[in-house]
């Protein structure tokens, strides 16, 4: 298994593509992760394809966003009919993204992209929806995926490059965090019978 996994890192990038298109249809997959996960195989196991990896996050996540501005659009609130989308999207976050939309406009588009747990999403079907000019949505957008994807991109390269070293800290600092866990076990436990011993009754 481990050597299936190895081989197919080569392919990474196409896969992350691919993953990231469908995460534009607003199924749960996360970008967040393949972007971390992509620069960690970039500073481990296929450095040779750092760029290829890179492109494969970028313009998956650009595409993706992309394909979901126009599935909202062409679609409408016909979309809101599915189970699927009722569930990823619910009324209440629409709602939210909608106000979030109207109060900074398209800037709401570069801020939004930096919200994961399905709030990016819901700018960009609200965007989709309500017919905010492409041009804006795709400008906007594009600087901001280059700013985010760069940035964990980034981090998932450094996590790779200095593992070893981050294993050894938390190996050395074990003790620290079961003493640090013990105490606070401690606390919440004496806090809680606090809370449940019945108050004294007073007399007038």
């Amino acid at each position: 298994m481990i050597e299936f996994l190895l081989e197919q890192a080569a392919y990474a990038h196409w896969y992350i593509f691919a993953l990231l298109l469908v995460a534009g249809l607003n199924i749960p997959v996360s970008e967040d992760l393949l972007a971390i996960g992509a620069g960690v195989l970039a500073a481990t196991i296929v450095p040779e394809n750092t760029t290829l990896l890179y492109a494969g996050l970028f313009f998956g996540a650009y595409f993706g966003d992309i394909e979901n501005y126009w599935l909202a659009r062409l679609a409408g609130r016909r979309l809101l009919r599915f189970t699927l989308f009722q569930r990823m999207l619910p009324a209440e976050r629409l709602e939210q993204a909608r106000l979030f939309l109207e109060k900074y406009g398209a800037a709401a588009i570069f801020l939004g992209r930096f919200i994961p747990f399905g709030v990016r999403n819901a700018l960009f079907t609200t965007a989709g929806l309500s017919r905010m000019a492409f041009w804006k949505f795709a400008l906007f957008d594009f600087f901001a995926c280059l700013a985010s994807t760069s940035v964990l991109f980034a981090l998932g390269r450094a996590f790779g490059a200095n593992y070893p070293r981050l294993l050894e800290i938390l190996n050395e600092g074990k003790v620290y965090i079961l003493i640090f866990a013990l105490v606070l076990g401690a606390i919440g436990y004496a806090w809680l019978r606090l809370r449940r011993r019945p108050a004294p009754d007073s007399e007038a």
